[in-house]
């Protein structure tokens, strides 16, 4: 695991610097993009979703989007962050959103949405990990 600049910066017009990117074999096995959120603020949210596609320029099988959420109501939270994860219009087609991969692990303090997505004819998953900080 180390930081480095990749892909395209928000604006195109530098290299972006990517939160985590981790290698496997030397190559780029997974980027890691890290958002701390008081709300679903869909703004800041969109720019991070949109830099971690633009951060991936192999086409990973998986991406990672991980959250540090503090918020009081972490369920009410979740339910408008989870819509808008399916609802997101995102830089690679999204085929499918299932929350249903929580159900597997069962903390009370972290949940997980996978979202599939059709990248140059191959799907590719992206996970959304959000974690409550107290």
């Amino acid at each position: 695991m180390r930081l480095s600049q990749r892909g395209s910066s928000s604006t195109g017009k530098n290299a972006g610097e990517v939160d985590i990117l981790i290698s496997k074999d030397g190559l780029p096995f997974t980027v890691v993009e890290a958002m701390n959120l008081a709300s679903v603020d869909t703004n800041y949210i969109n720019k991070h979703f949109d830099k971690l596609f633009l951060y991936d320029t192999s086409g990973n099988r998986f991406n990672v989007c991980l959250s540090y959420v503090k918020v009081v109501d972490f369920i009410s939270f979740w339910s408008k962050y989870s819509a808008h994860v399916a609802n997101y219009s995102y830089a690679v087609p999204l085929i499918s959103s299932d929350t249903s991969i929580d159900d597997e692990y069962g903390y009370s303090e972290l949940k997980i949405i996978k979202t599939t997505h059709n990248r140059s004819g191959k799907e590719v998953a992206l996970y959304h990990i959000c974690v409550k900080i107290h």
